[in-house]
Formats: C-alpha cells, sequence, structure tokens
C-alpha cells in the first residue's frame, strides 16, 4: 500500500515538473559575446529620400566616452545609408554632420529595452542644404 501510495504521489510530482511551464525563459542562452549598437542613424535629405554616408560623420557619446564614425572610411559608403554605434542601456548624445548639409544634434537617446536587454535605437534624420 506504501508502494502504491508512494508511486502515485511520483507521478504527481513528475507530472508537475513538465517542459510546458509558463515559467519557461524565451531569452536566448549566449553562448558568444555580441555588441548591439545603441544607435543606429539613417540618413535622409529634407524630402525624405535616403543619403549615403559618404562625407558623413556621426558621433556618439555618453558619460565622457565618444566614437566617432566617418562614413567616407567604408569602401561601399556610396551604398549605405545608415550608422551605427554606441553600446549598453544608457543615454547616448548624437551629432550627426554630413558635407552640405546643416548638422543636428540629438541628446538623451535611450536603446529600446527588451524583456532580453534592448535594442538598437533607429534615429531618422532628416538634413538640410546649406
Amino acid at each position: 500500500m506504501r508502494l502504491t501510495l508512494f508511486s502515485i504521489l511520483a507521478m504527481f510530482i513528475l507530472f508537475g515538473c513538465n517542459s510546458d511551464s509558463a515559467e519557461v525563459d524565451d531569452c536566448p542562452i549566449v553562448t558568444e559575446p555580441v555588441i548591439i549598437s545603441a544607435v543606429t542613424v539613417k540618413f535622409h535629405d529634407a524630402n525624405s529620400q535616403p543619403l549615403n554616408v559618404c562625407d558623413g560623420i556621426v558621433t556618439i557619446s555618453r558619460d565622457g566616452y565618444h566614437e566617432v564614425f566617418y562614413g567616407s572610411s567604408y569602401s561601399n559608403c556610396e551604398s549605405m545609408y545608415s550608422l551605427s554605434g554606441g553600446y549598453d542601456f544608457t543615454s547616448h548624445n548624437v551629432l550627426v554632420e554630413k558635407a552640405g548639409y546643416e548638422f543636428q544634434e540629438f541628446d538623451n537617446i535611450v536603446p529600446v529595452e527588451t524583456k532580453c536587454g534592448y535594442e538598437t535605437f533607429e534615429l531618422n534624420v532628416f538634413l538640410e542644404e546649406y
């Protein structure tokens, strides 16, 4: 009788430990480090037409740290329309410059928070000619 009672109790415990539980963590297990850019700057002219990054400069700064990205340093800058940088889930300041266009500054850009970390904030910049 004890063995039967123990078997039934063990069966209920095992059924309670199935893998279809609602408490399953949906976040991926990171096996290799991945740096997710905090900000992606997409270049457009005043008419909302995409501009390539040639002659474009993006400066991203946070807490005394500065990154500068020169669009012309990429061999395929004619076919690139955005530059990405920054990291970590903190506030970033962004300066966008392009030859022949007025510069623009953006303060306190924060990546998009997700359940598992953050996603890149996509900043569409519409530049006006001088």
